[in-house]
This record gives C-alpha cells, sequence and structure tokens, in this order.
C-alpha cells in the first residue's frame, strides 16, 4: 500500500580528530516509507523473529484517496522484514473531523501480540487514551481495553507519558487555584497499577525529558527549573520500584542546560547527551550554546566525566546517543534540517569523528536510533515535497 523507495544516500565524513577537510562516501540507500500524504512515525517494535512495526499516522491521500480534510489523520501499521520488505499494513480507526488519532508505546507481550495506547486529540491535548492489543503475524487488533479520559476541565492537568518495558512514567502539570502549577511524576504497570508517585519539585526533576530502565530502578533525567532563579540544572536520579530515590545527580557548574537522551551502556555506565549554555570551567566566557555529554556510574550516581563542547564552525549533535563497536554515536539534525549530523566518542568521551548524512533535495528532520536486529538505525522525518519515514543503517565512516 505504501512506497518503499529506495534513494541515493550522500555522506559527508570529517575523519579522525575532526580535522578540516572534507572527504566524499556513499551509504547503504534508506527505506523510505510514504506516498503521497504527510507521514509521521510515533513508535517501533522489533519482534522477536526480527521483523519491525512502525506506528505510522497519514495526513493526505493514503492508497490513491483524495486529500483529507483539515487535520485528519489515518492511523497504520506496517510490518518490515530483515530485509525491508514489507510483510503486512494494517490501517484502522476512522476520520476524526474534530480531531486526531495516535498510536503510541508498543510494548510486545508473550503470546504473539503486542499492545499500544492510541491517543484521540484535539487542539493538540490528549482528550483519551485506549490500549489496543494486536496480532503479530497481521497487525490486526484483537483486543480494545477501557477509553480512559485524560483531561478533566476542572482540573486543567496537562500529562506528558515515558513508556518502556510495559511501565510509563507520567508527568502530571496541574493548575491549582492560585494560579501556580504543581508537577507530580507516576509510575505505572501495564495495568495501569499505580508503582509510585512522586513531587516531582521535592525530588528536584520537575522537567523529565525520558528515563531508561535499570536493574535498580527507573533512572530518569532531564532538568530542574528554579522559578526564583530562573535557572535550569542538569538532573538525573535513580529511583527503586518502591519509590525510594537511590541517588540523585545535578551536574556541577552548569546553571542552563538539559539532558536530551541517555543510555546505560555495556559497562553499567549511565551515558548522557544534551546541551547547556555555562561551561564547566570557569576560564570559558563564550555565551553560546554547547554540547554537553556526561558520564555517570548508573549504580551510585557517581559522576566519571563530563564534556561540555563549545558549537564552532559545525553543528554538534546534541539529540540521541547510542553505543555502537565500543564507541558511544552522537546524532541530531544539521543547521537548516539539511542533514543527519553523527558524532562518536571513545570510552572516556573524546571526539573520534564526525560526519553528516543527507537524501537529496530532502531535509531532514530529528533522527532518533533504532536497534534492529544488531544493527543501529535511524527513524528520520524527510521532506521533499510532502513528508515521508526514513530507516537509514547508521554506519562508522
Amino acid at each position: 500500500m505504501k512506497r518503499l523507495l529506495i534513494y541515493t544516500l550522500v555522506t559527508a565524513l570529517l575523519l579522525g580528530a575532526l580535522p578540516a577537510c572534507a572527504l566524499a562516501a556513499t551509504a547503504d540507500s534508506p527505506i523510505i516509507l510514504g506516498g503521497s500524504g504527510d507521514e509521521s512515525c510515533y513508535s517501533t517494535l522489533v519482534l522477536p523473529n526480527g521483523n519491525l512495526i512502525l506506528s505510522m499516522a497519514t495526513s493526505g491521500g493514503l492508497n490513491g484517496e483524495a486529500e483529507f480534510d483539515g487535520y485528519t489523520l489515518k492511523t497504520w501499521l506496517v510490518c518490515l522484514a530483515p530485509d525491508g520488505s514489507i510483510v503486512w499494513e494494517n490501517v484502522f480507526g476512522s476520520d476524526k473531523k474534530n480531531g486526531y488519532t495516535t498510536l503510541h508505546f508498543l510494548t510486545l507481550n508473550d503470546d504473539n501480540t503486542f499492545y499500544g495506547t492510541v491517543r484521540y486529540e484535539i487542539d493538540q491535548r490528549t482528550q483519551y487514551r485506549q490500549k489496543l492489543t494486536f496480532s503479530c503475524d497481521n497487525g490486526s487488533i484483537l483486543a480494545e481495553g477501557e477509553k480512559v479520559m485524560d483531561t478533566a476541565e476542572e482540573d486543567n492537568a496537562y500529562r506528558e507519558y515515558f513508556s518502556a518495558g510495559g511501565l510509563t512514567v507520567t508527568a502530571e502539570t496541574l493548575s491549582g487555584e492560585t494560579g501556580q502549577r504543581s508537577r507530580s511524576l507516576t509510575l505505572t504497570d501495564a495495568r495501569s497499577n499505580v508503582l509510585w508517585q512522586l513531587d516531582a519539585n521535592a525530588i528536584g526533576l520537575n522537567h523529565i525529558d525520558n528515563w531508561v530502565r535499570t536493574s535498580q530502578g527507573c533512572l530518569m533525567y532531564g532538568r530542574y527549573h528554579d522559578s526564583a532563579s530562573g535557572d535550569n540544572d542538569v538532573v538525573a536520579l535513580l529511583v527503586d520500584d518502591t519509590g525510594n530515590i537511590v541517588w540523585s545527580y545535578r551536574a556541577a557548574g552548569i546553571s542552563d542546560g538539559d539532558l536530551s537522551d541517555g543510555i546505560v551502556d555495556s559497562r553499567g555506565r549511565f551515558v548522557a547527551v544534551g546541551f547547556c549554555r555555562d561551561s564547566v570551567t570557569s576560564s570559558d566566557t563564550a555565551t553560546g550554546f554547547r554540547q554537553l555529554v556526561l558520564c555517570l556510574d548508573a549504580a551510585t550516581g557517581t559522576e566519571l566525566w563530563q564534556k561540555a563542547t563549545e558549537l564552532t564552525d559545525y553543528s554538534l549533535p546534541h539529540s540521541y546517543v547510542a553505543e555502537l563497536d565500543g564507541q558511544y554515536i552522537l546524532c541530531g539534525s544539521g543547521d537548516n534540517y539539511n542533514s543527519s549530523i553523527f558524532q562518536s566518542l571513545d570510552q572516556d568521551g573524546n571526539a573520534l569523528q564526525y560526519w553528516t548524512v543527507s537524501i537529496p533535495e530532502c531535509s531532514m528532520l530529528s533522527p532518533k536510533y533504532i536497534q534492529w536486529n544488531g544493527e543501529l538505525w535511524t527513524r528520520t522525518m524527510i521532506d521533499d515535497g510532502d513528508s515521508d519515514v526514513a530507516l537509514q543503517r547508521v554506519v562508522i565512516p
């Protein structure tokens, strides 16, 4: 049903310790999923047999249909074999004239099924959520959970969800009678049972960016915004499954920063990437943005190293991090969104290589990592007049 295109990939490389010269090279062509409308991807799931499922939404002509009106979207699933061919597709839901439906947080069950959370939204606010269970064989809907209202007019609640491994951390902002906004963090399991709830301001993490599961609990990260001083402190903390704080870390020397993405690597270390304005060295007085990379002992929160690198004549990625072949691979969108940018670091955070990947005549937005059959891929939104989704295997030059 969808077009599956192969583009020639153009890769520009800066090798070694980031020298000034540029070399031309080629890399594997990407898989392009798209049609005549605008495609978006909200979640991915790798199955035990190596197939990859993507949760997609399309506004515009799907399968030759006419353009949809307004913000109407179609929701669909596509399953790809390891060679990139389409195994099955399933379009579900109905056109919504006053809102749209998207499917998030695909999670595998142990009975050849998987589930996801449907969000029905109006004016970019989630109105209700519903759990749907699907067949891994063909993507058909096997069960529909109860529709849960997600907002209440009387409490003006705004919620963000961060799911992994069947668990969900919910960050809620609530407008009080005085106009002040309180925030809470709640961990729930797949059956929506509450495991713990914490006051986000009290624990010093009132803006969570995401979390990663460890053997000890939930390692959450982001920033703490101090409304009095205006500071944004870089924060990471580990909470066990009963809601006890195992350790809490706040980056020293940084009063305006944030962590975008983090992993627990093969050595049991938490490695995170983000950005900051203040350097960790007092001799650096520049005021521009810097790439921030830090490494902590995931079990104790002890800082092992921290790197704050000023952005100079080239863009430095600060959106996502992954581990590949003993190196840390950072990625992000390039200037003017004309490429995806990559940088590799060694185990001590020292820069090894820098390279960019582009698709001719396409802008590229927000490359996100996927681990697929033992290889590292990116899922990227591209635009050449209408938006499509591109899957690209990451190749270290």
